[in-house]
């Protein structure tokens, strides 16, 4: 499935790749539908599902001596080295020869992969994929942790749904009623 960027959030809760500024391609398969090719995949570089055709209109190009040119883009996830996320915006930096290419391998997105020294993992060993760049948040919009501590997107405009003691509450009242109609 191809994930496409939205430009708002309609319902309570989103995705955050709701917020993707690219499309990312969840497998091969995916870019092979949109583009009608393989899609690249080199074991030595990271896993990457988005591409920028035009990075000059996303992001800042940046040099840093003696490391290489890098794109900065305002806004992602923030993600730790085992792909742990964090209801976070942060900078992204990619590198040049990175920004405008997917690099996907066989099977899904977050699926690990074979090695070619027998291991499971993705590659480099074991790190996750290059985040993707997201849009600003709205005002009407905000991170959370949600079920499974998967970050989300909350629409503060649409109001939040009852919580549990609200409705063991409202459950006790209806056995209480239920209880006093049989007397």
């Amino acid at each position: 499935m191809i994930v496409r960027p939205k430009e708002r959030i309609e319902d309570r809760y989103g995705s955050v790749t709701d917020l993707t500024l690219f499309p990312i391609y969840q497998s091969r398969e995916d870019y092979r539908e949109e583009f009608g090719v393989d899609a690249p995949w080199d074991p030595s570089q990271p896993k990457k599902h988005w591409f920028d055709p035009e990075p000059e209109k996303h992001a800042k190009k940046r040099t840093l001596p003696g490391v290489g040119v890098f794109w900065e883009y305002p806004y992602s996830l923030l993600v730790d080295e085992n792909g742990v996320q964090y209801p976070e915006l942060v900078p992204l930096l990619v590198p040049d020869k990175l920004v405008r290419v997917v690099n996907i391998s066989e099977g899904k997105a977050n699926e690990p992969q074979l090695q070619a020294d027998g291991r499971v993992g993705t590659t480099p060993p074991f790190a996750p994929p290059v985040p993707f760049p997201l849009r600003a948040l709205r005002p009407n919009e905000r991170l959370e942790r949600g079920f499974g501590g998967v970050v989300r997107v909350v629409n503060t405009d649409i109001p939040p749904e009852a919580s549990l003691d609200e409705i063991m509450a409202l459950l006790r009242k209806i056995a209480a009623d239920i209880e006093s109609l049989k007397r």
